[in-house]
C-alpha cells in the first residue's frame, strides 16, 4: 500500500475524526448517537462544505468508492494484522 496503512489503520484514522466531530459543540457524542448517526451527521456536513465551495459531491463520492475498493482489494489476509497463516 502506497501510504503505508492497511484497512484496520485507516479506519482507526477514520473513528478519530469521527470521534473529534461529535464531540463538536451541539453535537452528541459518538457513544451517545451511535456511529450511523454520527456518519449522516458528518457526511451531511462534508455535503455542505462542498456545496459551499463549488466542490461536486458526486465527484467526491465517486473517487472516495474508487479508493476504498482499491485498498479494500490491496489488502490479502496475509497483510492483516490479525491474520495466522495456521488458521
Amino acid at each position: 500500500m502506497a501510504d503505508g496503512l492497511n484497512n484496520e489503520d485507516r479506519a482507526a484514522r477514520a473513528s478519530e475524526v469521527v470521534d473529534a466531530y461529535s464531540h463538536q459543540p451541539g453535537m452528541e457524542p459518538v457513544e451517545n448517537a451511535g456511529l450511523q448517526s454520527t456518519l449522516s451527521d458528518l457526511l451531511a456536513d462534508m455535503m455542505h462544505l462542498a456545496d459551499q465551495e463549488g466542490v461536486p459531491w458526486e465527484d467526491v463520492q465517486l473517487t472516495a468508492e474508487m479508493h476504498f475498493n482499491s485498498e479494500k482489494d490491496e489488502e490479502t489476509p496475509s497483510s492483516r494484522k490479525d491474520w495466522d497463516p495456521r488458521g
